[in-house]
């Protein structure tokens, strides 16, 4: 462990902990005591073992979100790539120019998410495809293409054009052999330039990377591009930027330079045009490359890659609650692709602080089978057990028994005897029931869908709200797990006709015939086979007598009638199957707080009552310590030094005096001397006099020593009282409530002007 001292040494700018210092935890300190609320009744090593189901849980489920948003950008990712290494082949060189363009390539990804650019990055390294499938192109892939070196630039590289220049020429000039072996371009760097002719140039100056850029080309005969990528380009200097790139397009073609530009914004170009000059604009040739976002992006990554694929089965089902939020969050702040995930994320989380999300994987609690029955009969697992047998019980019973009858595995059971065997065995047939109208509900869904898309095509009203707004996607999936969807189609018996009744036959015939889980294949064979004797039945296109007509309106009226059953034998609530809280985060409400915090009003809050938040410190980290719960409000003096100080800027004008305020905290700090001298002085017998005469002498020297005395300690007081303001003063300047003008030294202005009491 490392020296006290150098903790506390402000000159100390780095302190090494290396990993035996991190595990050594120091004396005195232990962990950090439970929060969990369903403690009672949960196992002895149920936190452990839920979270480990959690991290299995939650891995298949990222793994799949990164999966679809790598397809998703797959064509974006190949199309830069074949501009990079393309950039400076003969067909970008247009004839007549006086002077040649600087290849410019804009990735913009709305929403902040860089697994564009790291995928770029990864194919141009020689990497695998996004995605993992299959193998990357390489410059020999792709005519008239060039390998290339890449060399990465932060805005904290490029704060003034020197130090702009000199990043660009040593990312390149800096590197070894050693760094291009591992890609598939193969290139092999020049050793460091040494001796009078590297002395003689700057590592500023463009001419040594072009001495370092000729012994590359003899090294390895070829001419491969130098691709720079610019991340957060939004944060550069622009005057930087477009006076490094105008000294760039100098140097071409004895230099091929590619700048690769990431950023945020939705219209690169425009941002371009709006920050650059028309003279460097004319020296770039730019092309721009929008990576796929929004709400469109949010709802494919909602249906294909967590609930409702039906090549994907997911082990936990995302409730109407983190729907709603998620819909809601979508609608009013930003459809990003980091909030869906992290969306998802949280739910589980909350979804593992249930007991009995034990279960959501298997029913050995991922042990094997004799460990479990000895954990499980053990003393401590009787809350558990019971609170399971309880649920078991509690969804047995439905509230309406003709709308939802008891499962057959629940009949005939005495509960009064009920072993964990046999508890482990209902949730085993639990699982299964749930699982199979997950499977049913999903199709559902991509056949309400798909009915939903034929009658917009063909200009029908489709299904709406009450509100008589059309549903979103993610709206649509929440009204369905809510089981508020309409299901009403029997009017499409009386709206299409011959061509379109055929048109939608085929659509759900090739919906049915091409569905790939074989199991799920076999439990639609009876409705696949009513489809395909419905097809059969509808007339040959051109017939349009009497009796075709009414065949025609015959087969309507049964799809029609099927489509309604259908929909509503398979689209139904999943929260009212037994156990249904084990598989579902629908039980538990999202925790909004955690992505979308108010810290703005925490903070105020804390700075007018410290009280509060020093004892929910105390109740959550030393449950030792004694909580007093008062109601009244401790008077002002009692507080710390920066509440106070904060009390009385919520008290004064938008424009506040210094001088005056200062004047203000001293009042209150001069009654907290007070009462703590109040508290400290007790009452003393008066003292005797001993001797004769006046003593006129003495008592002189006794009260002008007396009266230093008091001066002194009067000033040593006002110096704490400045030193303690300008603390204070000083926390607040940090926090941002002090906002500084040049129009009055002695002023400075309040930035918040509400009290959230």
């Amino acid at each position: 462990m490392p020296p006290r001292h150098e903790f506390d040494d402000p000159n100390q700018k780095c302190i090494f902990l290396s990993a035996d210092d991190i595990n050594d935890e120091p004396e005195g300190i232990t962990d950090f005591p439970s929060s969990n609320a369903f403690a009672p009744r949960d196992l002895p090593d149920g936190y452990e073992l839920r979270l480990k189901a959690y991290r299995r849980v939650w891995s298949r489920c990222l793994e799949r979100i990164q999966s679809i948003v790598h397809s998703l950008h797959t064509p974006v990712v190949h199309a830069v790539v074949n501009d990079v290494r393309t950039a400076h082949s003969k067909q970008h060189h247009l004839p007549g120019l006086p002077y040649p363009e600087l290849p410019v390539i804009a990735v913009s990804a709305p929403g902040g998410s860089k697994s564009v650019i790291s995928n770029v990055v990864a194919v141009l390294s020689g990497g695998d495809a996004p995605g993992g499938k299959g193998r990357a192109r390489t410059a020999k892939d792709i005519e008239g293409a060039t390998p290339c070196t890449i060399s990465h630039l932060y805005p904290a590289d490029c704060t003034s054009l020197l130090n702009a220049t000199k990043s660009l020429v040593t990312s390149f000039t800096n590197r070894r052999d050693d760094e291009g072996r591992g890609s598939e371009d193969g290139l092999q760097y020049p050793g460091t330039t040494k001796g009078r002719a590297a002395t003689s140039l700057a590592n500023y100056d463009l001419n040594l990377l072009k001495v370092w850029y000729k012994a590359l080309v003899e090294l390895n005969d070829v001419r491969p591009s130098l691709v720079v990528i610019l991340h957060n380009f939004e944060q550069f200097d622009t005057f930087v930027v477009e006076n490094a790139m105008s000294i760039c397009s100098q140097h071409l073609p004895d230099l091929p330079l590619v700048f690769v530009l990431a950023m945020s914004a939705p219209s690169p170009v425009s941002f371009l045009r709006a920050n650059f000059s028309r003279k460097t604009m004319s020296r770039l040739r730019v092309h721009a490359h929008t990576a796929p976002s929004g709400s469109r992006v949010v709802d494919i990554v909602m249906q294909k890659v967590t609930f409702f694929d039906l090549e994907f089965e997911p082990d936990i089902m995302i409730g109407a609650g983190a729907l709603t939020f998620l819909s809601d969050f979508c609608a009013r702040h930003t459809s990003s692709l980091d909030v869906v995930i992290t969306a998802i994320q949280l739910a589980y989380l909350k979804h593992a602080e249930e007991p009995l999300s034990l279960f959501v994987l298997d029913s050995n609690l991922g042990e094997a089978s004799a460990h479990v029955g000895r954990k499980l009969n053990n003393a401590s697992s009787k809350a558990f057990l019971s609170s399971l047998a309880t649920r078991i019980w509690s969804d047995a019973v439905p509230e309406d028994p003709d709308s939802s009858p008891i499962p057959d595995y629940l009949q005939d059971l005495d509960w009064d005897s009920l072993s964990s065997k046999d508890l482990l065995g209902i949730v085993d047939a639990a699982r299964q029931e749930y699982m199979w109208n997950v499977r049913r509900m999903r199709m559902g869904y991509h056949v309400m869908q798909l009915v939903q898309a034929f009658m917009r095509g063909y200009g029908y009203k489709p299904s709406i709200t009450t509100d008589g707004v059309e549903d979103s996607a993610l709206v649509f999936m929440r009204r369905v797990l809510q089981g508020k969807v309409v299901r009403d189609v029997q009017h499409l018996g009386r709206m299409l006709s011959g061509v379109q009744l055929e048109a939608l036959l085929s659509k759900l015939y090739t919906l049915f015939y091409e569905l790939e889980p074989s199991q799920l294949k076999q439990e639609e064979t009876e409705h696949r086979e009513f489809i395909i004797k419905c097809r059969g039945d509808l007339p040959e296109e051109g017939v349009n007598s009497a009796d075709a007509k009414a065949v025609i309106a015959e087969v309507a009226l049964n799809v029609a009638q099927w489509l309604m059953l259908y929909l509503e034998q398979h689209l139904r609530r999943l929260d009212r199957q037994v156990l249904s809280e084990v598989w579902t985060t629908s039980s538990s409400s999202f925790p909004s707080e955690l992505v979308n915090p108010a810290p703005r009003a925490s903070l105020i809050n804390a700075l007018l009552h410290p009280n509060e938040v020093i004892d929910t410190h105390k109740f959550l980290f030393d449950p030792t310590a004694s909580v007093i719960e008062d109601p009244n409000s401790p008077p002002i003096w009692e507080l710390p030094d920066t509440s106070i100080l904060f009390h009385r800027y919520m008290e004064a004008p938008k424009l506040i005096n210094v001088y005056d305020w200062f004047e203000s905290f001293a009042d209150v700090l001069e009654t907290q001397k007070e009462r703590e001298k109040g508290k400290e002085e007790q009452p003393r017998p008066p003292a005797k006099r001993k001797g004769k005469g006046k003593g006129k002498g003495k008592t002189n020297v006794a009260k002008t020593s007396e009266e230093q005395k008091q001066e002194r300690n009067e000033e040593e007081w006002q110096t704490e009282l400045q030193a303690r303001f300008i603390r204070a003063l000083h926390e607040l300047d940090y926090m941002g409530f002090v906002k500084h003008t040049g129009r009055k030294a002695d002023h400075v202005m309040r930035t918040v002007y509400d009290v959230l009491d």
